[in-house]
């Protein structure tokens, strides 16, 4: 996976916003970075109750897929990724997703499952999620900066499991394909699904 195919993964609008009010224009925006992240936590849970290690790596990848929506709802830009990482820049520009994710900086950090539970929650507490909240903005920055740990965390976990920037592509890819696939059959919800389509992917 290089990194012109991650970057078409995130497929980011352009945006550079430093307070979002979310009573005006940008309302939603707050609204939908803490669905994604629920979604998210809802699929780290799955993850810990599946005993079928292809599942596993599928739960990986949907939790991936939110975590990518959390940043793409929040408007950043995969270049806002690259300049937040500073030290790490050279590398993003050198090697593809695969070199980085086998390189001594990634093999060093320490997370695990929980961490990565706790800088999900993490996003959650930027935000004004009490319905009762009399806030009425938010920091980018802070949020931002939340999400950008779960990158990192989940890149982490994903490593622990066998995965490398090829195989998510790969299984990202295959996912989405069954995703809209349920989309499009008319029949799919949540009352009647099962998980045998995703036995087609190849993990």
């Amino acid at each position: 996976m290089t990194i012109a195919s991650f970057n078409q993964l995130l497929n980011f609008r352009p945006s550079t916003p430093t307070q979002i009010h979310f009573n005006e224009k940008n309302g939603p925006m707050h609204w939908w970075i803490q669905q994604y992240t629920l979604c998210a936590i809802m699929e780290l849970q799955e993850l810990e109750e599946s005993k079928d290690p292809q599942n596993d790596i599928i739960e990986m990848i949907d939790i991936w897929h939110f975590i990518m929506s959390m940043l793409q709802v929040s408007g950043t830009t995969y270049d806002a990724i690259i300049e937040y990482n500073e030290d790490y820049v050279s590398r993003f520009h050198t090697e593809d997703l695969d070199a980085f994710f086998k390189s001594e900086y990634l093999s060093s950090i320490k997370v695990s499952r929980n961490d990565l539970r706790t800088y999900l929650h993490g996003v959650i507490s930027t935000l004004p999620w009490k319905h009762w909240s009399t806030r009425q903005d938010f920091s980018y920055a802070d949020t931002y900066a939340a999400i950008n740990k779960c990158i990192w965390a989940w890149m982490r976990v994903a490593l622990d499991m066998g995965i490398d920037g090829q195989k998510l592509y790969d299984v990202y890819i295959q996912k989405n394909k069954v995703n809209l696939d349920r989309q499009n059959s008319g029949t799919y919800n949540d009352l009647k699904k099962t998980e045998d389509d995703n036995k087609s992917i190849v993990v």
